[in-house]
């Protein structure tokens, strides 16, 4: 058996058509239900370290990783880890978080506790895991914030003229008018800077979304936000805050610090 993890895991670590042939021939399965099965150490470090690959392939082989349930499982087992079988399944979450599609790592988010088991890491990780917890985290809560009510992504979708998943100030404006708004350039120009979180100059469907609760839409609760602050998430990320930002300050603990503030405005 470690001959063969070995090798899958120096497969997945390759090419992503590599990849691919473990996922055509069933191998994420098998890699999934070795996860609470294997006792022995290495084997289980063989097991996570091909888990965290194939979750930084691409987005249909993320998906494929989630409809195994390997991350309901990881998460699950992670509460009885070692130190070491806790990093790698880290990164396996942190991975999927980032090269996954948003509706995946929502799937990730709800049929997992994989968002309380990051969070159940903070505490004792050393700052290069914390940086990978709180990206796995940031990733999962920006997921979250894209839940909108349907007719909120219809009038989106609907205007987004180029299709291009943001809003311009011209389309915002058309939009605003078709509300019975009539605002003026400037107006919609405000607007547009007060919603846009990011900066970039247009308004996602979150930014949008967000836009529209203030006019009056209704709410769609984001289980992933409500998930995160039932397990501690604002307590667990002022205390990495308030840790580094203690520390001597350089480059890096000041980072995570501005991290934690920014996560924390999600």
């Amino acid at each position: 058996r470690p001959l063969t993890l070995r090798a899958i895991s120096s497969i997945v670590a390759c090419e992503a058509d590599l990849t691919q042939t473990i996922v055509d021939c069933g191998g994420l399965d098998a890699l999934c239900s070795l996860v609470g099965t294997t006792d022995d150490g290495a084997s289980r470090g063989e097991v996570l370290l091909a888990l965290s690959n194939v979750a930084a392939g691409t987005a249909e082989q993320v998906a494929a990783l989630e409809r195994t349930g390997a991350f309901e499982a990881v998460a699950r087992e992670m509460a009885r880890g070692s130190d070491t079988f806790n990093r790698e399944a880290a990164w396996t979450i942190s991975n999927a978080t980032a090269s996954g599609s948003t509706s995946t790592v929502l799937a990730i988010a709800r049929g997992s506790r994989s968002v309380e088991a990051l969070l159940e890491l903070l505490p004792a990780a050393d700052a290069g895991m914390t940086e990978v917890v709180l990206d796995g985290l940031e990733r999962f809560l920006k997921a979250g914030a894209t839940e909108v009510h349907p007719e909120v992504r219809r009038v989106f979708e609907s205007h987004d003229a180029n299709g291009d998943g943001a809003l311009s100030r011209r389309e915002l404006s058309t939009v605003l008018r078709g509300l019975s708004l009539d605002v003026t350039r400037p107006e919609a120009a405000a607007v547009l800077r007060r919603f846009d979180a990011d900066g970039d100059g247009t308004l996602s469907l979150a930014e949008f979304g967000q836009l529209a609760v203030q006019l009056g839409s209704p709410v769609v609760l984001d289980p992933i936000s409500s998930r995160f602050r039932e397990g501690g998430g604002e307590r667990a990320i002022r205390a990495v805050a308030q840790k580094h930002g203690a520390e001597e300050r350089d480059g890096a603990t000041d980072a995570v610090a501005e991290r934690c503030a920014r996560l924390l405005q999600l």
